[in-house]
C-alpha cells in the first residue's frame, strides 16, 4: 500500500520511463518482485469497464486512471490527446458522483467560458463533481478551494469563491484537465494539485493502434479477449469467495473438527470447486495465449505505426509549425487498414498494409513541409526504417539485414559525426580514378569502411567510367560498393567522389526506402484537400513571404458552396471579436470561413484554439486559416489541424506572371510605349534580384527580403521618370541612384552585393534596353506596344526553368546549388538527431550511458588527433607566449601571437573533453561549466568557451580537426619566422587561425619599410608573378568559385566543372597608394575579387585584383567570383 501511495503522489507527473525506473528502485529496496499499480489498485473487471467507457487499453492509461480516481488532492490531468479526459467524463456520468447513478451531479465546463464562475459556485454549494477543461493555468478563484481555506459558520463550512462566501459541501470534487503538454504552474500551486502525465508514449500508441487494427481486421478476437478477461476475473472472485467461506466455517466451527461432518463435507466440496476453478483458469490462460498469438500477427503493423508517429514528433525541431496529433495519425492508420489488400493471404495483406501506411504518412507530411525540408524528412524517415528495422520486423524477414551491420557507424560517417583514426585518412591515399580534390574524402571513407575501399581499388577503369557518368547515382559497378551493397554505402560513396550528385543520390535513397521510383509529389489541389478535411479540424495554410492562397481559395469556395456562404476576415488589431462571432455563426450554419494572417494576432490564437475545440460544428462547416511561420502559434492549434505549406512558385517566369497579375491592364496601358517597356524591365529586374536568392551565397551573400512593396515603390519612381513620354529624356543615373539607394539598395548591406545590384541596374535601365535589344540571357524582344496582353504572351513564351545565363552567373553554379542543398539537408539531419537526443534526456537529467554513446566519437577523435601530434599537448605550458617583445617585426610578432592563441584553442578543447571524460568515468563531479559544454556538444554546437577563442567551423568534430591541423601547421610558421625565411616562401593562409591579422601585420611591416602611414597603402596583387615581392609575399593554396584563371585572366568554366577551381599562386604587396589603384569602381580592366576564409562568404579578408576584358566587367561582377583559403 505504501508503494501505491508513493506512486500516485510522486510518480503521476512523470513520464512512463521515469516511473518504471523509480518503481524498480523502490521494489528492489523493499525486497519485492514486480509491482503493477493498476492491478494492485483495481481489478480486471473494473479495467474492462474503463475500456468500454473509452479509456485506451494500454497499461499506462490504466495506471493514470488509478491515479485520477485515487488522488487525495484535485488532479490536474495533462492530456494532449484528450482520451483520458473524455473517459473521465464518461466514467463520472456513468457511475455518478458519490453513488448517484444518474450522473446528473457531474458538471463539465471550460475555464475560459463565461459560466465557469457560476458553475464552480454551484458545484461547491451542492456537492457536485466538476471537470474544468482547458485548465492551462490555475486561476486565482481556485486557490481558496485547492488550499481548502474553509471557514466554519456554526454547523456549516464555507469557502471563498470569487467575491462570494459559499457554503462548502464535502461531496464536492474537482478535476482539472488541460491539453497543453506543459501547463504553467507557479511554485505555490504545484503542491495543491496532483499532476497526472497522460502524454502519449510509444508503448501506449502501439497498444492503441493494435486495438484499432484488430477491431478492424478481426473484431471477433477483441470480443473473445474481453469475454475471457471477464471470465477470468469472475473465476478469481469465486475462488476468493470460497476461501473466505472456508475461513469463516473454520472460525465458527465448535467441538472436534474431525467429528464435524458438515464441516468436512464443506471442505471437500470447496476443494472440488477450487480444483475445477484452477483447471478453468489454466484453460483460460491457454486460450489467452492462443488469442494473444493471433493478435500478435498485427503487432508489427502497430509497431511501425507507433514508430512513425514518434518520428513525426521530431519534425517540430525543424520548424515549430510541423506538429501532428495522435488523432490525426490514427485516422491515417484507419485509412491504411481500408486499403485494398488480399484478405485470404495474411502475410501478403500485412505487406500491403505496411507499405500503404508508409506511403500515406509520407504523403500527408510532405504536404505540410516547405520544399527545403522535404528531402530532410525523407532522409530521416528512410534512415529510421533502416536503423530501427521497422519494415524488417514487420515483415518478419531480413529486408534490412544488409543495412544493419553498418547502419549506425555509416550514418555517423555520412553526417560527419564519426571519429576518424589518425586524422581521417590524412595520408590522402585513394585509387587513381578518384579526382585529386576528393582523395582526402575518399581516404576517410576507405579508412572507416575497408570493404568499400577494397572494392573500389579493383576494376579501376570501370570505376573511372562510373565517376564520369552524368548520373552516377543511378548505376554502380558490381561489388561491395556496387549494386549489391546497402543503399547507405552507395550514398556515402557518391558523397566522397561526386558531391554534386549527392542530392540526387539522397532522393534515390529515399525512393528505395519508400519503394517508389521517384519521390511522391505532395497530393495537392483544393479539391483533394476538401475531401480529406473534416468540420472539426481547421485547414491551416503555412505561407512563405509573398504567397497568399486566399484568392485561389475564394474561387474554389465559389464553385463548391457559393461566395454568399464563404466569409473572410483579415486578422489584425480589433478583429478578434468579429472573428469569433463569425466562427460561431459559420459553424452553426455550415458555411466556410477563412481567417487570414493569424501570425498578426498571436494573443488571440489561444482563445481561437479553445473555441475551435469547444465547437460542435455543422457537417458542412470548414475553417481555413493562413499564417506565416511563427513560434507564437499555439502548438495545439497546429497539431489538431490539416496543414498545407503554400509557397510562391519559383522561377523568373512565375515571378513575372505574379507582377503582371498585380498590375491592372489600365496601369500598363496608360502612357507611352517606352513607359510600358520600362515597366517590363522593372518587373524583370525585380524577378532577377528575387530569384537570384535561389543560388545561395553565390547569388547574394545573405538572404535579402526583396518584396512586392519594392516593386510598387519602384514603379512610382518609374512613372515620374517617364513623364516626358520619350525614353531619350530619362535621366538614367538619377533612376539608378534612387533604385539603388532608396529602394532595393536600402536592403543590401554587403559591398559586393551592392556591386552586383548596381551592375543589374546598369544592364536593365539604360537606353539600349528600350531600343530593340533582346533581354540579356534570352532572345526575347520587348513588344512595341502598351497592351497588357502582349506582355503576358511574351512571358508565357518563356521556359519554366531558369538557367544561370539569365542571371549572368557561372555555368557551373547549379552544381554549387545542389551541393549546398545536400549540405543543408545533412546539417538539418544533424540538428534533428541532436534535438531528439536532448529531448529524450530532458526529463531524466544526466545519463552517463547516453552521454558516453553520444560524446564518444568526438572524444575518440580528439584523442586520436593528440596521439598523432603529441607536440600539441607539450605546447600547453607555452600557451601564454613569451610576453611582449618590442624587438620583433610585425610579422614575427604576429606568428608568436598566433602560435600562442592556437595553443590556447587546443588547450581549451583538451580541458573540456578531459573534464567530460572524467565525469563519464566517475572520477569527477558534474559541474555547471562541464554540463554546459557537454550539452552544447550534444546539440552539435561548439561550446562558448571554444568559440570565444576562435570562430571556426560550427560543427564540433570539424572544429576539433581544424584546430589540430592549424595548430600543427603553425610550428612550421614559427620555425620559418625564427630563421627569417617566412616571407620568402609561398604561404597558405588556410593554415592560420586569424589570416586577417596576418594581412594587417604585413601592412604594418610594409608601412615601416616605406615610411608611410597605413592609410597611404594599397594592396597590389598579381597572378603572374614568379616570386615573392619586396613588401609582400606569395600566397598558395587558394581556390576560386564562379570562374577560373588562365594566364592571370578570368575565364569561364564549363557547366560540368567542379564548383571550386584551384587558383595559381598570387603575389600580394602593400605599396604606396599612388602606385596602385585602390578604388574598385575606377578599375576598368581589373576586377577586385574578395578573398574569404570560409565558403559562407561571411567576411572578406582582402581583395585580389584579376584581369578581365574591359567590356565584360559587369558580366564578371554578376558572376560574383570569390577566392577562398584552404578548407577548414
Amino acid at each position: 500500500m505504501m508503494l501505491a501511495a508513493a506512486s500516485i503522489t510522486y510518480l503521476a507527473p512523470q513520464a512512463e520511463e521515469m516511473r518504471a525506473n523509480y518503481t524498480r528502485q523502490w521494489t528492489s529496496a523493499m525486497g519485492m518482485e514486480g509491482f503493477d499499480l493498476a492491478r494492485f489498485m483495481s481489478s480486471e473487471s473494473e479495467m474492462l469497464l474503463w475500456k468500454a467507457e473509452g479509456l485506451p487499453a494500454d497499461p499506462l492509461s490504466a495506471a493514470n486512471a488509478v491515479c485520477v480516481l485515487n488522488s487525495t488532492q484535485p488532479p490536474l490531468i495533462v492530456d494532449p490527446s484528450s482520451h483520458t479526459a473524455h473517459w473521465l467524463e464518461t466514467h463520472l456520468r456513468g457511475s455518478g458522483a458519490k453513488g448517484d447513478s444518474s450522473g446528473s451531479s457531474v458538471e463539465s465546463v471550460a475555464m475560459h467560458e463565461e459560466r465557469f464562475t457560476n458553475a464552480l459556485e454551484l458545484a461547491v454549494r451542492f456537492g457536485k463533481t466538476i471537470v474544468v477543461r482547458e485548465a492551462d493555468h490555475i486561476e486565482p478563484i481556485l486557490y481558496p478551494i485547492l488550499r481548502k481555506d474553509l471557514v466554519r459558520q456554526g454547523p456549516r463550512l464555507a469557502v471563498q469563491v470569487g467575491d462570494k462566501l459559499v457554503d462548502y459541501n464535502e461531496d464536492f470534487r474537482l478535476f482539472l484537465v488541460t491539453r497543453s503538454p506543459a501547463p504553467s504552474l507557479p511554485p505555490d500551486a504545484r503542491h495543491l494539485v496532483t499532476s497526472i502525465n497522460c502524454n502519449v508514449t510509444r508503448g501506449g500508441v502501439e497498444s492503441q493502434l493494435l486495438g484499432i487494427a484488430i477491431t478492424h481486421e478481426q473484431p471477433e478476437l477483441e470480443r473473445q479477449k474481453s469475454e475471457l478477461l471477464k471470465k477470468e476475473e469472475e473465476l478469481r472472485l469465486e475462488l476468493v469467495t470460497l476461501e473466505e467461506a472456508l475461513l469463516d466455517a473454520l472460525a465458527t466451527s465448535e467441538g472436534n473438527l474431525l467429528e464435524n461432518r458438515a464441516l468436512i463435507s464443506s471442505l471437500e466440496e470447496t476443494k472440488v470447486k477450487a480444483v475445477t476453478i484452477e483447471k478453468s483458469l489454466e484453460e483460460a490462460h491457454k486460450l489467452q495465449v492462443t488469442l494473444d498469438a493471433q493478435r500478435s500477427v498485427y503487432k508489427p503493423l502497430a509497431s511501425r505505426g507507433a514508430a512513425l508517429f514518434f518520428l513525426l514528433g521530431d519534425l517540430s525541431h525543424l520548424s515549430h509549425m510541423y506538429r501532428f496529433s495522435q488523432s490525426t495519425f490514427q485516422r491515417l492508420f484507419e485509412r491504411a487498414l481500408e486499403s485494398e489488400a488480399p484478405a485470404n493471404d495474411l502475410g501478403a495483406r500485412m505487406s500491403v498494409l505496411l507499405a500503404t501506411l508508409l506511403s500515406l504518412v509520407h504523403g500527408y507530411v510532405v504536404r505540410t513541409l516547405f520544399k527545403a525540408d522535404r528531402l530532410t524528412f525523407g532522409m530521416h524517415l528512410a534512415h529510421a526504417i533502416a536503423a530501427e528495422a521497422i519494415a524488417g520486423r514487420a515483415a518478419g524477414g531480413d529486408t534490412l539485414d544488409a543495412e544493419e551491420g553498418m547502419s549506425d557507424p555509416a550514418w555517423d560517417h555520412f553526417l560527419g559525426q564519426a571519429a576518424m583514426e589518425g586524422g581521417a585518412g590524412a595520408d590522402g591515399r585513394a585509387p587513381a580514378w578518384v579526382p585529386n580534390e576528393r582523395a582526402h574524402k575518399f581516404a576517410a571513407l576507405a579508412s572507416a569502411f575497408p570493404e568499400v575501399g577494397h572494392a573500389c581499388a579493383q576494376a579501376g577503369q570501370e570505376w573511372a567510367s562510373w565517376a564520369a557518368q552524368p548520373q552516377c547515382e543511378a548505376s554502380f559497378p558490381q561489388g561491395v560498393a556496387g549494386s549489391s551493397a546497402s543503399p547507405l554505402a552507395r550514398l556515402m560513396l557518391v558523397d566522397a567522389v561526386r558531391p554534386d550528385r549527392l542530392q540526387a543520390a539522397m532522393e534515390a535513397y529515399v525512393c528505395e526506402a519508400l519503394g517508389c521510383r521517384t519521390l511522391p509529389a505532395p497530393s495537392g489541389g483544393l479539391a483533394r484537400l476538401h475531401a480529406e478535411s473534416i468540420s472539426s479540424e481547421p485547414v491551416v495554410f503555412i505561407t512563405s513571404t509573398g504567397s497568399d492562397p486566399s484568392q485561389e481559395l475564394e474561387e474554389f469556395a465559389g464553385r463548391m458552396v457559393g461566395l454568399e456562404r464563404f466569409r473572410q476576415v483579415a486578422m489584425g488589431q480589433g478583429q478578434a471579436e468579429p472573428a469569433l462571432a463569425l466562427l460561431r455563426e459559420c459553424a452553426a450554419k455550415g458555411d466556410w470561413l477563412c481567417l487570414k494572417n493569424l501570425h498578426l494576432s498571436l494573443s488571440f490564437l489561444p482563445i481561437l484554439e479553445k473555441e475551435i475545440h469547444a465547437l460542435e460544428p455543422h457537417e458542412s462547416f470548414r475553417l481555413f486559416c493562413t499564417t506565416q511561420e511563427h513560434d507564437g502559434v499555439p502548438a495545439g492549434l497546429l497539431a489538431n489541424s490539416l496543414k498545407v505549406s503554400y509557397e510562391s512558385p519559383p522561377g523568373i517566369k512565375k515571378n513575372l506572371q505574379r507582377s503582371y497579375d498585380a498590375w491592372p491592364t489600365t496601369f500598363v496601358g496608360q502612357g507611352s510605349v517606352a513607359r510600358a517597356q520600362m515597366l517590363f524591365c522593372l518587373a524583370w529586374f525585380n524577378a532577377i534580384v528575387q530569384e537570384r536568392r535561389t543560388y545561395g551565397v553565390q547569388g547574394w551573400t545573405k538572404f535579402y527580403e526583396f518584396s512586392f512593396a519594392d516593386l510598387r515603390c519602384a514603379s512610382d519612381i518609374l512613372e515620374i521618370a517617364c513623364k516626358g513620354g520619350d525614353s531619350s529624356g530619362i535621366k538614367w543615373k538619377y533612376l539608378h541612384g534612387l533604385l539603388a539607394q532608396a529602394i532595393y539598395g536600402g536592403r543590401v548591406d554587403n559591398p559586393y552585393d551592392v556591386r552586383v545590384l548596381n551592375a543589374y541596374l546598369r544592364r536593365y535601365f539604360c537606353q539600349q534596353a528600350v531600343s530593340g535589344r533582346p533581354m540579356p540571357g534570352t532572345g526575347l524582344l520587348l513588344p512595341t506596344s502598351t497592351n497588357h496582353r502582349d506582355y503576358l504572351e511574351l512571358i508565357a513564351s518563356m521556359p519554366d526553368a531558369d538557367t544561370p545565363a539569365l542571371f549572368s552567373l557561372s555555368p557551373n553554379v547549379q552544381r554549387t546549388v545542389v551541393q549546398a542543398n545536400a549540405d543543408s539537408v545533412r546539417s538539418r539531419l544533424r540538428e534533428l538527431r541532436s534535438a531528439s537526443l536532448l529531448a529524450s534526456t530532458a526529463g531524466s537529467g544526466f545519463s552517463r550511458e547516453r552521454w558516453a554513446v553520444s560524446l564518444g566519437p568526438i572524444m575518440r577523435q580528439w584523442e586520436s588527433l593528440m596521439t598523432g601530434a603529441p607536440q600539441l599537448r607539450e605546447g600547453f605550458k607555452r600557451a601564454g607566449g613569451r610576453g611582449a617583445n618590442t624587438q620583433l617585426s610585425p610579422i614575427a610578432a604576429f606568428v608568436e601571437l598566433e602560435g600562442s592563441n592556437g595553443r590556447k584553442v587546443v588547450r581549451a578543447i583538451d580541458q573540456t573533453l578531459a573534464a567530460i571524460g572524467a565525469v563519464l568515468r566517475g572520477r569527477d563531479m558534474l559541474t555547471a561549466e562541464t554540463k554546459a559544454d557537454a550539452e552544447a556538444l550534444l546539440a552539435s554546437c561548439v561550446p562558448a568557451s571554444w568559440d570565444t577563442l576562435w570562430e571556426g567551423p560550427k560543427e564540433p568534430l570539424a572544429y576539433c580537426r581544424a584546430a589540430a591541423r592549424l595548430a600543427g601547421a603553425l610550428d612550421g610558421w614559427q620555425r620559418a619566422a625564427t630563421d627569417g625565411s617566412l616571407l620568402a616562401r609561398p604561404l597558405d593562409l588556410g593554415q592560420l587561425f586569424n589570416p586577417a591579422r596576418f594581412l594587417k601585420a604585413l601592412a604594418q611591416q610594409a608601412a615601416r619599410g616605406l615610411r608611410v602611414p597605413l592609410e597611404a597603402l594599397a594592396l597590389r596583387t598579381s597572378f603572374t608573378a614568379t616570386g615573392a615581392p619586396a613588401n609582400g609575399c606569395l600566397l598558395e593554396g587558394l581556390s576560386i568559385e564562379g570562374a577560373a584563371i588562365q594566364g592571370g585572366v578570368l575565364v569561364e568554366v564549363a557547366p560540368d566543372a567542379p564548383n571550386l577551381a584551384p587558383a595559381p599562386p598570387c603575389a600580394i604587396e602593400w605599396v604606396a597608394r599612388g602606385h596602385a589603384a585602390a578604388d574598385m569602381s575606377t578599375s576598368t580592366s581589373m576586377l577586385r575579387v574578395p578573398l574569404y576564409f570560409d565558403y559562407g562568404r561571411s567576411a572578406a579578408l582582402c581583395e585580389l585584383e584579376v584581369a578581365c576584358p574591359a567590356s565584360d566587367i559587369d558580366n564578371w561582377i554578376l558572376h560574383a567570383p570569390a577566392f577562398f583559403t584552404a578548407q577548414h
